[in-house]
C-alpha cells in the first residue's frame, strides 16, 4: 500500500530525527505479547536495545513497538514538538516528562476520536514542553499499536518551524484537493452533457482518488469523519481497494480491453473482484488481511494497467498513449515516495510531495487522454458522416431507380391481386349460385327458395305490391316412373322445369320444391294475373311430348295464393301451407287443374 509521509529536512534540529547524528539516542522494544504497560517499561528499562535501522519500518507486525528517545540539552533546548508522520496508525501514545520523575500521557491515532489529540493536525503531533528545564537531557517514550503496516517518520520541530511547516503543507494539500475536485466536477459535467461512458467512469475514478488521498494524508479524518474512528481506521485500506477498483473499471472502458485485449480483460476482471473483496474485508474490520491484499494490489495494478495501455497503444489505439504517460508518471511518483520512506532518497519538498505531484499529473494526463479520445470519436464520426453522405449521393439514382422498379412491380402485383380478387368474387358468386340450384333442373333448390321468398315478402310489404305463389305438382308421377322408368321420369321433370323457366319474368323465381313438386313466386302479380300465368303453364305441360315416350301424357295440379300487402303480418310458412292445400284441392277435384286458395286475408279479388 502507498505510504504517504510528509516531512522536510529543516534547519539545524528541525525535521527528520534520523538526520540528527548527535544529541539523539533512540532505543526500541518490541512487545510481542502486547501486554506491557508504561509502569512495566519504567520498572525495567534494560529491555530496550539500540535502534540501528535507517527508517522506522516494522512491516506487518502484530507486536507493539516502544521507542525510547533521549535528547541532550542542546537538542532539547531547540525543539518543542515531535511529529509522527503516518496518519493511519491505529494508536500512538507519547509519554513526555513533566519533571524529574513524572510523565504526561498524550494519545493519538486513527482509532481514537480526533478531539482527543493534543494538537489538531492530520499527523500526530505531541507537545514536549511540559518539563521546564530544557537545558538538561530528557527522555520520552512512544508506544505504537496498529493492525496494519507500521511505518512512520519522526520529526522534531520548534514552535515557529512547526507552524510554518504545517501552514505550507496544508496550503499545498488544499491546492492539490482543489485541483482534484475541479477535474472531478469537469468530468461529471462532461458525463451529463455528452452521455459519454468513459467520462462517467472517470468521474467515479476521481471520486475514488479523492477518497483515497483524504484517507492517506489524514485530511479526511481531520475535516470530514472526525467523530467516526472506526471509519477512519478502515478507510485507508478500503479507499485503496476502491481506488484500484475504479481505476480498473475506468481503464477497461477507456481502453476497450474487451475488444482489443480480451485475455488481459479477464485479468482486469479478476483484479476487480479481488479489489471488491478487499474493500468488504476492510469495512468488516480485518485490517491486517485487507492491508496485505491492498499492498499486493497496489504493486500489481499500476503495472498491469500500464502494460495494458502500452499494448493497446501498440495495436493502434491512439488515446492509450496518454494513459501510458499518465501511469508512467504515477509509477515514478510511487517509486520516489517509497524510496523516500525507506530513506534511500533524502527527504525534500520534491520527494516528500512526489505522490501528490504524481497523482495530480496523472489525473491531468488522463483528462487529456479523455479529450483526445473524444476528439478521435468526433473525427471518426465526421469520417463516417462524410462517407455516408458520399455513399448517399452516389446511390441516390440507384435508389430512385430501385424505388421506381419496385413501385412498378407493386403496381403489377396490385393489378394482379385486383384481377384475382374479381375472379375470386366471380367464382364465389358462381359457387353460391350453383349451391342454390337444383342439379337436375337448374331451378333454385328448396333452401334457396325460402331465402328468396322471405326477402320477397318483406319487399312487397315495404313497397306495397301484391305477390302470388304457385305450388305445382306433376300428376301421377309415380305411375310415370313405374311405367317408363326413372330416367324418363327425370326427363319429364326437366321438361316441366324448362317450361316454367320460359314462362316467368326476371323478377320472378321458380324452384324445385321437392321430387315432382315445383313452386313459383310471381312478383307484382294479382290473383288474376297469377291465374293467367298458371293456365299458360298448365296448357303447355298438357301438350308436352317426350321423344323417348311419345305416348306419355303429363298434367299438373296447381294451387295459388296471393299475398295482400295490406296485412301487417304475413307468415312465410302459412303462405306455402295455403298454396299447398289449394294444390291438393285441385288434385281432389280431378287433377290437371288450378285451384285458388279461398282465405280472405290472402285472396285478392282484383
Amino acid at each position: 500500500m502507498f505510504a504517504a509521509h510528509v516531512s522536510v529536512r529543516a534547519h539545524e534540529h528541525n525535521g527528520n530525527i534520523l538526520n540528527l547524528d548527535d544529541g539523539v539516542v533512540i532505543e526500541v522494544l518490541e512487545d510481542a505479547n502486547q501486554n506491557l504497560t508504561f509502569a512495566d517499561i519504567l520498572s525495567n528499562t534494560s529491555q530496550f536495545s539500540p535502534f540501528t535501522q535507517q527508517s522506522f519500518n516494522f512491516g506487518l507486525s502484530k507486536t507493539d513497538i516502544w521507542l525510547r528517545i533521549t535528547l541532550d540539552g542542546s537538542v532539547r533546548n531547540e525543539v518543542d514538538y515531535i511529529e509522527v508522520v503516518n496518519p493511519y496508525i491505529d494508536e500512538v501514545y507519547a509519554f513526555v516528562p513533566t519533571d524529574e520523575t513524572g510523565y504526561k500521557q498524550q494519545a493519538a491515532g486513527d482509532s481514537l476520536p480526533f478531539s482527543e489529540r493534543e494538537y489538531a493536525s492530520r499527523t500526530f503531533v505531541f507537545d514536549l514542553g511540559y518539563y521546564s528545564d530544557t537545558t538538561k537531557s530528557s527522555t520520552f517514550y512512544l508506544h505504537f499499536k496498529t493492525q496494519g503496516n507500521l511505518y512512520f517518520l519522526l520529526n522534531l520541530w520548534s514552535d515557529s518551524e512547526l507552524h510554518e511547516y504545517l501552514s505550507s503543507s496544508q496550503a499545498l494539500v488544499g491546492l492539490y484537493f482543489g485541483l482534484l475536485l475541479i477535474v472531478a466536477i469537469y468530468s461529471l459535467v462532461m458525463c451529463l452533457r455528452l452521455k459519454e461512458e468513459a467520462y462517467c467512469f472517470y468521474t467515479l475514478y476521481m471520486a475514488a482518488v479523492i477518497y483515497f488521498m483524504l484517507s492517506m494524508y489524514g485530511t479526511g479524518y481531520q475535516y470530514f469523519w472526525t467523530d467516526f474512528p472506526f471509519f477512519a481506521k478502515t478507510s485507508t485500506a478500503a479507499s485503496t481497494g476502491i481506488f484500484i477498483l475504479s481505476g480498473l473499471l475506468f481503464s477497461r472502458v477507456f481502453l476497450h480491453t474487451k475488444e482489443l485485449v480480451p485475455f488481459i480483460d479477464r485479468i482486469l476482471l479478476f483484479l476487480m473482484g479481488l479489489a471488491f473483496m478487499q474493500v468488504v474485508i476492510s469495512y468488516m474490520g480485518a485490517i491486517g488481511l485487507s492491508t496485505k491484499l491492498a499492498t499486493m494490489q497496489a504493486i500489481l495494478t499500476p503495472i498491469i494497467i500500464w502494460l495494458t495501455a502500452a499494448i493497446c497503444w501498440h495495436k493502434g489505439y491512439r488515446p492509450a498513449r496518454f494513459l501510458v504517460v499518465a501511469w508512467t508518471v504515477f509509477l515514478a511518483s510511487i517509486i520516489v515516495n517509497g524510496f523516500t520512506n525507506l530513506d534511500i532518497l533524502p527527504a525534500s519538498p520534491v520527494t516528500t510531495y512526489s505522490l501528490l505531484v504524481g497523482s495530480a499529473l496523472e489525473v491531468l494526463l488522463i483528462s487529456l487522454a479523455l479529450s483526445d479520445r473524444l476528439a478521435l470519436l468526433k473525427h471518426e464520426k465526421d469520417l463516417l458522416k462524410s462517407a455516408y453522405l458520399d455513399r448517399l449521393e452516389n446511390t441516390k439514382a440507384e435508389l430512385e431507380k430501385m424505388v421506381q422498379d419496385r413501385t412498378s412491380e407493386l403496381q403489377d402485383m396490385t393489378n394482379q391481386a385486383e384481377h384475382k380478387a374479381v375472379q375470386l368474387e366471380k367464382a364465389n358468386r358462381e359457387l353460391k349460385e350453383l349451391s342454390s340450384r337444383d342439379s337436375l333442373t337448374g331451378l333454385y333448390n328448396h333452401q334457396a327458395f325460402f331465402t328468396y321468398l322471405e326477402q320477397a315478402l318483406k319487399s312487397a310489404r315495404r313497397y306495397e305490391y301484391y305477390l302470388s305463389v304457385l305450388l305445382i305438382d306433376i300428376d301421377d308421377f309415380k305411375i310415370i316412373n313405374d311405367n317408363y322408368g326413372h330416367l324418363i321420369g327425370n326427363e319429364v321433370i326437366k321438361a316441366v322445369a324448362n317450361i316454367m323457366k320460359s314462362e316467368i319474368r326476371e323478377s320472378d323465381i321458380a324452384a324445385r320444391f321437392g321430387g315432382e313438386e315445383f313452386i313459383i313466386v310471381l312478383s307484382h302479380a294479382t290473383m288474376t294475373e297469377a291465374l293467367e300465368k298458371a293456365e299458360k303453364i298448365r296448357t303447355r305441360i298438357e301438350k308436352l311430348s317426350i321423344k323417348e315416350a311419345e305416348e306419355l301424357h303429363c298434367t299438373i295440379s296447381t294451387g295459388i295464393t296471393t299475398v295482400d300487402w295490406h296485412k301487417k303480418e304475413t307468415n312465410l310458412n302459412e303462405v306455402i301451407r295455403v298454396a299447398d292445400n289449394a294444390m291438393y284441392e285441385a288434385k281432389g277435384m280431378g287433377k290437371n287443374r288450378i285451384k285458388v286458395a279461398e282465405i280472405d286475408y290472402q285472396v285478392v279479388n282484383e
